[in-house]
């Protein structure tokens, strides 16, 4: 599963993630779509909306290469137990 497909399973549906995170739903589908790579601060919206259960990395390892990459440290450990 894509991360994006993931974030949005985990919401629940597109409009529900595109409210979580303050966006429109056509946003959240251009990315679902692939029409539009997810912004470097949305990759930050859409990973603390879901309590990290999508990371940044997931989202954008071009941006944040390394799996813990913004992440708060609280949830690293609880991310950690989880693998």
């Amino acid at each position: 599963m894509e991360p994006i497909d993931k974030a949005i399973s985990l919401a629940g549906n597109p409009t529900r993630l595109a409210k979580l995170v303050g966006l429109s739903q056509p946003t959240v589908r251009a990315w679902k779509l692939r029409e539009k790579r997810i912004e470097a601060d949305n990759v930050l919206k859409v990973s603390a909306a879901l309590g990290y259960q999508v990371t940044p990395h997931e989202l954008r390892p071009d941006i944040y290469p390394f799996e813990t990459d913004a992440i708060p440290h609280e949830f690293r450990e609880v991310l950690k137990e989880g693998k």
